[in-house]
């Protein structure tokens, strides 16, 4: 079946989630999720009564954003495989491996730097707190990690069919493309699908098949050159999210639709608020008809001025409805502070400033967890884990990465574990601390400061070439001391020698 048949059949079925979508999208940022045909650039948006859902997509983002991604450390880390030692040989690596334990954290401390580095010159944070804010309002978003840049496709750009296991196995794009950007050779064979514009759908088709991701793009039904490749089972740069994981289904739920009813009652009531202070506010008098007072004198009297008439004559039209008003405000408010402890809106946790504790981290992730029950551990496997994996085997193919002398594998930091090498370094330094109440001997005799200095500058990501000087510099600058002090002690003999 062609590729366009299969997206066409397969749209079908994404329909209802892209309908709920655009309704969840219009109680909380319009702009994110519009109509397939609207152009938000010219058309101007319905704006929501309320600011609740906004507000509280954006908080949400965040926190994910900032559990996922820490500031100022890796959210992984590189480990080496416990091996199963089945012969002296490999007791004896092992042994080798534990004594320079030290240098090998350094060089996978690079390794981490050298991946962050890569995701942050394709600025990935910005990237990824759109998809976030796709996935709480729409429950699905397709991110694809380039080799230049992060691109992030909302649910009705896309479509995927899973396995029994949840996990994708065909994912298939649809974009829109000028035919004068087409490679000459195709534009030849191409016909647009709307003439005016001179518009092309190219389909990019990325298909799981035995243990490799196969890739390739169709402009129409014509075969982009260049276009087929594959990629390794664990590191397809196309990944397709959700929020909220459902058996059977092969799109996620938002976590917008699951307080769908808040949100709506919300809108309502603040409709009714916001039209009856309107015209609560509008001042209108009313004269009897009988009356000797004249409405065009009253219209022209002067502030302070004189006005010949009764005074029951002139009343002011008043709404009667200020009990109404308070039950809707009372709910209002209720709903309000329901919605913020379910966009976690009202958690102090997070401070404002530019570097944020590990701890922090910690009881964020672990509010997340408790919170959306399971959508940080689900993002966690479906977004983290393959980003890196992409990343580095990326530089593995590049042949940039640092020598480590053994097999290296990324592990995600998530969850109550999330402070990685930091948390690693609080150990330590716990260790070292209990033993130094043994005795200032005990770690003269017992540790090992060059061993120590190494996990120390790995744990906290710094680069220790020109910084710490190795054993060959320090014995070299010992040398140096010695045959100084040798020469300053031997200088006042020489001098009374000289004198004899």
């Amino acid at each position: 079946m062609a590729t366009r048949s299969i997206y066409e059949k397969l749209s079908s079925e994404r329909e209802p989630y892209v309908t709920r979508a655009r309704v969840a999208a219009k109680l909380t940022i319009p702009s994110l999720f519009t109509e397939e045909t609207q152009n938000t650039a010219t058309v101007a948006l319905k704006t929501p009564y309320q600011g609740v859902g906004a507000q509280g997509v954006k908080s949400l983002a965040n926190k994910l954003l900032m559990a996922l991604m820490p500031p100022n450390r890796p959210f992984f880390r590189m480990v080496i495989p416990d091996a199963k030692v089945t012969s002296s040989l490999e007791r004896f690596e092992q042994a080798k491996r534990e004594q320079q334990k030290g240098e090998i954290e350094t060089k996978l401390s690079k390794v981490e730097r050298m991946i962050m580095g890569e995701l942050e010159v394709k600025q990935l944070r910005t990237a990824l707190f759109e998809a976030l804010k796709q996935l709480i309002v729409c429950g699905n978003v397709l991110v694809h990690i380039s080799d230049k840049a992060v691109k992030v496709f909302r649910l009705d750009k896309y479509v995927v069919k899973r396995d029994q296991d949840g996990k994708p196995k065909l994912v298939i794009v649809k974009e829109s493309v000028d035919i004068d950007d087409l490679p000459t050779e195709v534009q030849a064979k191409v016909k647009p699908d709307n003439t005016d514009d001179k518009k092309v759908d190219l389909y990019t088709h990325v298909e799981r098949r035995s243990s490799k991701w196969h890739v390739y793009q169709k402009a129409g039904d014509v075969v982009m050159p260049k276009s087929k490749g594959s990629y390794p089972l664990d590191a397809c740069p196309w990944l397709a999210l959700r929020m909220v994981q459902v058996d059977g289904e092969d799109y996620g739920r938002s976590h917008v639709e699951e307080h769908m009813g808040d949100l709506k009652a919300l809108e309502n009531l603040e409709k009714s608020i916001q039209e009856g202070a309107l015209a609560a506010s509008r001042l209108i008098f009313m004269v009897r008809p009988n009356s000797t007072v004249r409405v065009q004198d009253l219209q022209q009297a002067v502030n302070g001025g004189f006005v010949k008439g009764n005074v029951d004559d002139v009343i002011p039209l008043q709404i009667e409805r200020y009990h109404q008003m308070s039950s809707a405000k009372e709910l209002a408010a209720t709903i309000r502070q329901s919605l913020a402890m379910s966009f976690l809106m009202s958690s102090g946790i997070q401070r404002q400033a530019e570097r944020v504790t590990a701890e922090e981290i910690r009881v964020m992730a672990n509010e997340l967890e408790t919170t959306l029950g399971g959508v940080y551990s689900l993002l966690s496997n479906e977004l983290q884990a393959p980003i890196i994996a992409v990343e580095y085997n990326r530089l593995k193919r590049r042949k940039t990465l640092p020598d480590i002398g053994i097999e290296a594998t990324p592990e995600i930091v998530s969850g109550m574990e999330a402070l990685g090498r930091t948390e690693e370094m609080s150990k330590m330094n716990q260790l070292i601390q209990n033993m130094a109440a043994l005795g200032e001997d005990v770690l003269v005799k017992y540790v090992n400061v060059d061993e120590v200095i190494k996990r120390y500058a790995a744990a906290l990501g710094v680069e220790t070439d020109g910084l710490i000087k190795d054993s060959a510099q320090r014995q070299q600058e010992a040398e140096q001391e010695a045959e100084t002090q040798a020469l300053a002690q031997a200088m006042p003999q020489i001098a009374t020698n000289s004198m004899q």
